[in-house]
């Protein structure tokens, strides 16, 4: 039973095997209260961090990504930059919080609008232009919130430097809320930046398997725009909500424990204390030491 939020955080930060489903929602349906903000902003602006967490720190790894599934329910302006922060700090890859990163980005969205939308535009532009290699393209989930109208100018901005996640950002573009008749102007400059860019590719002497991956991305995009006609039914699907506790029984697998198997079971670590939190895991998983064994 739990008995207050300081009880519920303690849960979430200790709990080392299995879902923490009555703590996740003992705190998702509280009314809005000024420390469950704290440690929402903390966790998602930290969730990278050894700096902050400190290597020696007694917390669940999975921490940040239960406190990321209570933001849904904290829709508001302070968390836009803590999730911003989760793709454009640390070069990780913890495939599940980007996931529920991508989630609260089209929640903020819907939520906030504009006040939202101009921000994650403007950071996806900031490291398009610094070439950075985050993983920023979790932010194109914004695209499907834009009105172009508002927002030309910076959408055809998006391809004055080449951006890293280039396939990303092609495969995202269409969902922009384009419309042949309402956008014709903006939508023949955009096909003249992407034209150039295809022939770029096209043109090229030597064609990798990747450079040819980008210029199948590129007729794709060019034809979905043509026939650009805002809103579509998948769209509108696209907007709708899910139940978060019906998603997390679907990766419950995600964080059980591995069963031994009877055939070659895994050794402990002779020495766990002597293992980096970063190093790899001994077990031979290939992943870091602290998503593992830890």
């Amino acid at each position: 039973m739990i008995h207050s939020n300081t009880h519920a955080f303690e849960i979430l930060e200790t709990q080392n095997s299995g879902i923490p489903y009555q703590a996740i929602r003992y705190l998702y349906y509280q009314q809005p209260a000024k420390d469950i903000l704290e440690k929402l902003i903390f966790w998602l602006e930290n969730a990278y961090h050894e700096n902050v967490l400190g290597e020696n720190i007694n917390y669940e790894p999975n921490a940040p990504f239960w406190y990321a599934i209570v933001a849904e329910a904290y829709l508001t302006k302070e968390l836009i930059d803590p999730v911003i922060n989760l793709f454009t700090t640390v070069d990780e890859d913890w495939d599940i919080l980007n996931e529920q990163g991508a989630v609260l980005v089209n929640l903020l969205c819907e939520k906030l609008g504009d006040q939202a939308i101009g921000k994650f535009l403007d950071k996806i532009l900031a490291q398009i232009e610094t070439q950075s290699k985050f993983p920023y393209l979790y932010l194109f989930e914004s695209f499907k919130y834009i009105d172009p109208k508002k927002y030309s100018e910076q959408i055809l901005q998006l391809f004055s430097t080449k951006s890293y996640w280039l396939e990303a950002l092609l495969a995202h573009l269409p969902q922009v809320q384009f419309s042949q008749k309402k956008h014709p102007e903006l939508l023949r400059t955009l096909d003249e930046k992407l034209e150039i860019l295809r022939l770029e590719y096209d043109l090229m002497e030597t064609l990798d398997h990747i450079d040819r991956s980008t210029l199948k991305e590129l007729i794709n995009c060019q034809e979905a725009l043509s026939k650009a006609n805002y809103p579509t039914v998948k769209a509108i699907e696209d907007r709708k909500q899910r139940d978060w506790e019906a998603y997390l029984r679907t990766q419950e697998s995600r964080f059980t424990p591995e069963e031994e198997t009877n055939d070659s079971p895994t050794p402990a670590p002779s020495n766990p204390s002597k293992i980096g939190r970063n190093d790899p895991c001994p077990c031979g998983s290939g992943k870091k030491y602290k998503r593992c064994c830890l």
